[in-house]
């Protein structure tokens, strides 16, 4: 099994340049949009849509309205999608952390160890919070970015 793969699969309303950088940059690779002859130029589809596959791991691809069941919709929010976008087991880059109240991205390659979750939880005892991090989950990020 291969841990590094999208956990969620998830489409937006919207296809920019930006939007395709940041998705290479989360590791995804672009696949084309329809096969031989019917090929069309990912610039020239309104949306963009992350799976994974075992011939292209994480992907990301140009759609034009047709979604199957259990993709994520997260409309035009670009935050959201790119949180969810982000989500993998091996990993914690550009991913969230929230104890439900406080969240905070995770900036570097590789993963957060416990030394790093133990000195959170200091800085924030010393800001007089209950902090206990963990990874948000789909449903927290949902709802999280979806009420911003």
């Amino acid at each position: 099994m291969d841990n590094n793969k999208c956990i969620v699969n998830c489409f937006i309303r919207k296809n920019t340049e930006k939007l395709r950088k940041e998705l290479i940059k989360l590791g995804y690779k672009q696949v084309e949009n329809g096969v031989a002859e019917w090929h069309i130029p990912i610039t020239e589809l309104s949306y963009l849509e992350t799976g994974y596959s075992k011939n292209n791991g994480n992907y990301f691809m140009g759609v034009n309205g047709y979604w199957y069941k259990g993709i994520v919709n997260c409309e035009d929010n670009e935050v959201l999608f790119l949180a969810l976008a982000a989500l993998r087991e091996n990993d914690d880059y550009m991913q969230w952390f929230t104890d439900g109240v406080h969240w905070e991205i995770y900036p570097l390659q590789g993963t957060i160890t416990q030394d790093m979750i133990n000195k959170w939880k200091v800085r924030y005892a010393e800001l007089n919070h209950t902090y206990i991090p963990h990874k948000a989950t789909i449903g927290e990020i949902v709802k999280h970015f979806k009420s911003t």
